[in-house]
C-alpha cells in the first residue's frame, strides 16, 4: 500500500512543478543512470540501458513488481525472474568498495 501511495504522490507532485524545474528534475534524473563511470558502477553499468526513465512516472513498473512479489509469495507459487541474463551478467560483475 505504501508503495502505491507513494508513487501517487509523486506522480501528483511532479506535474505542479514550474515547467522550468520540471525540466531540470528530468534532466537530473536521466542524468543520474548515465553519467556514473562504467569502473565505479560496473552493476549499473550491465542494467543501464534497462532501467525505465526515472523522469517520468514508475507507479505502472512499480505496481507490476509489487504484484509480481505478492504472485511469486503466494502458497504453490513458482518464483519467476524478469529478466535472467541480466541477473546472471549483473550477479558475475566484479564488486567494489567504495570509501566511506
Amino acid at each position: 500500500m505504501d508503495t502505491v501511495l507513494g508513487n501517487a504522490a509523486l506522480g501528483a507532485a511532479h506535474p505542479a512543478l514550474p515547467p522550468e524545474r520540471r525540466a531540470a528534475d528530468g534532466r537530473a534524473w536521466t542524468g543520474a543512470y548515465v553519467e556514473p563511470p562504467e569502473a565505479d558502477h560496473p552493476h549499473l553499468a550491465v542494467v543501464r540501458a534497462e532501467l525505465p526513465p526515472m523522469a517520468g512516472s514508475s507507479s505502472e513498473t512499480a505496481l507490476e513488481l509489487l504484484l509480481s512479489a505478492l504472485g511469486a509469495a503466494a502458497p504453490g507459487a513458482t518464483p519467476q525472474v524478469c529478466c535472467p541474463a541480466e541477473l546472471r551478467r549483473v550477479s558475475q560483475a566484479p564488486v567494489r568498495s567504495h570509501p566511506a
